[in-house]
């Protein structure tokens, strides 16, 4: 019994809260992997210089990525076997499934384009409107997780 401690099912037939983790993890890793290509293919078109008006160098802009997601996903896969029981989890999960996004084009259109003054501002900007669209994502998923639950019996 004490072996299979850790093993146990966060819900029936559902992956264990170390799987959940794991795969928030795999997914920021993807998506790290994702965003580092696209900012590499900026670099390779517009040179070493490409990010200077952001004040940082690619290689911080991709370990910036790498942390990020994979902190966001892990946080995330936390979330995951408690979003169809809790409301507050269900609500946070969506809003760490849209925040790099946001926090991302928050950064860019706000100091890449001359939008937003500082960098405090922009990253303000991309946290409320992560917020903002993040909280009805996560509803959304735990209004249709807990009728696919009813409908199940």
């Amino acid at each position: 019994m004490g072996q299979n401690a850790g093993t146990d099912k966060t819900r029936r037939g559902g992956p264990t809260y170390a799987e959940s983790i794991r795969l928030g993890l795999r997914s920021g890793l993807i998506v790290a992997t994702f965003f580092s290509l696209v900012v590499t293919v900026q670099r390779l078109l517009l040179g070493p210089n490409a990010f200077a008006r952001l004040g940082m160098t690619w290689a911080a802009i991709v370990a910036l990525y790498y942390v990020a997601f994979c902190l966001g996903g892990c946080a995330y896969g936390a979330l995951l076997p408690l979003k169809p029981k809790n409301l507050l989890a269900a609500m946070m999960s969506g809003v760490l499934l849209v925040l790099p996004v946001y926090l991302g084009f928050g950064v860019f259109i706000g100091l890449a384009l001359n939008k937003a003054p500082t960098l405090g501002v922009a990253l303000t900007a991309g946290a409320v409107a992560a917020v903002l669209v993040g909280i009805p994502v996560g509803l959304r998923d735990f209004g249709s997780e807990r009728e696919g639950e009813g409908n199940g019996r």
